[in-house]
C-alpha cells in the first residue's frame, strides 16, 4: 500500500476511535481463513486437472450482536495442457461485504457479492460478471469464526441469492451466465472428534434458476484432519462433483484435496 494510503487510513481510524467508542463499536479486526489444493483424479480433459482456492473472513465491526465482515475468495484452475501451468484466464476472483446478526443458537446474514472471471486475453463481452444480493440463515457453530471450535455432531446453513438483471451503462450486471436466483443448503456431519483428530463429511447442494431451466452445483466432502490448540485445521480430503452449469462443469469427477482452516 502506498505511503500516503497507509497515513489516511491510519488518521482516518484515529479519528474514528471516539465514535466508536460513544456507540459502543469495537474494531476486531477478526481474520479466519481457508485453502486448499485438489487434483482431479479420473479428468478426460485438460481443463479439469488442479484447482486451488483461497478463503478470507474477517470481522471489521461488531456492535453487541451484529458484525460487519469483508470475504474475499479466490479460485484458480491449473490446466493440465501445454502452455502456463498456473495460467490466470479461469481466475474466480469474489469479493463480498454485509451484516451477520447472532442469536443465541442461530445466525443471519445480509451480503452483498461482487465476482467475476478475468477470461485475460478475451473478449470482455464475454466475460462472466456477477452482483449477488443474499440471505443466509443457519446454526451459529457453522459461522466462520466458530465452526473449527465445535464439537457438535451435526451443523446446517440455508441461503438464498438474487442476481438481478439490472443495467449499468447498457451492460447487465449479471452477465455470463443466465442466473436469476438460487438457494442452497450446506452441511457439516462431524463423526469422529478426538483431541487433536477429526474428521467429516460436508454435503452442499445448490440449485441455480436460469432463464430456461435449472442447473446444480452439488459436491460431498469427506476430510480428515489433524488440529492444535488455536484450532487450527490440516488435512487432506476427497470431494465428489455432480455439476450442471454453463460456466464450469466438472460432472461425476473426483478430487483429492489438502486444505488448511482457521
Amino acid at each position: 500500500m502506498p505511503k500516503n494510503s497507509l497515513l489516511s487510513l491510519s488518521l482516518f481510524l484515529f479519528c474514528l476511535f471516539p465514535f466508536l467508542s460513544l456507540f459502543s463499536l469495537d474494531l476486531p479486526f477478526d481474520l479466519h481463513c481457508s485453502a486448499h489444493l485438489g487434483r482431479f483424479l479420473n479428468s478426460d480433459t485438460s481443463r479439469y486437472y488442479i484447482d486451488s482456492s483461497v478463503n478470507l473472513y474477517c470481522t471489521m465491526l461488531n456492535h453487541r450482536n451484529f458484525n460487519f465482515f469483508i470475504n474475499y475468495q479466490d479460485d484458480l484452475e491449473v490446466n493440465g495442457g501445454n502452455g502456463v501451468f498456473f495460467d490466470p484466464r479461469y481466475v474466480h476472483y469474489y469479493i463480498a461485504g454485509g451484516f451477520d446478526y447472532f442469536l443465541s443458537l442461530f445466525f443471519f446474514r445480509l451480503s452483498y457479492i461482487h465476482d467475476c472471471i478475468h477470461d485475460i486475453d478475451f473478449p470482455s463481452s464475454d466475460k462472466p460478471i456477477f452482483n449477488r444480493f443474499r440471505l443466509q440463515f443457519g446454526e451459529k457453530d457453522f459461522h466462520y469464526s466458530l465452526r473449527t471450535k465445535t464439537s457438535r455432531k451435526f451443523l446446517w446453513t440455508f441461503y438464498s441469492t438474487l442476481y438481478a438483471h439490472w443495467q449499468y451503462h447498457g451492460w447487465d450486471i449479471n452477465a455470463g451466465a443466465d442466473y436469476n436466483y438460487d438457494f442452497a443448503l450446506q452441511l457439516r456431519i462431524n463423526f469422529l472428534s478426538k483431541s487433536n483428530m477429526g474428521s467429516e463429511l460436508n454435503p452442499e447442494f445448490l440449485f441455480i434458476k436460469g432463464k430456461n431451466t435449472w442447473y446444480h452445483q452439488h459436491f460431498i466432502k469427506l476430510l480428515v484432519y489433524y488440529k492444535n490448540f488455536s484450532h487450527n485445521r490440516l488435512g487432506v480430503g476427497l470431494l465428489y462433483n455432480i455439476t450442471k452449469d454453463p460456466i464450469r462443469s466438472p460432472d461425476k469427477l473426483w478430487q483429492f484435496i489438502i486444505f488448511f482452516q482457521s
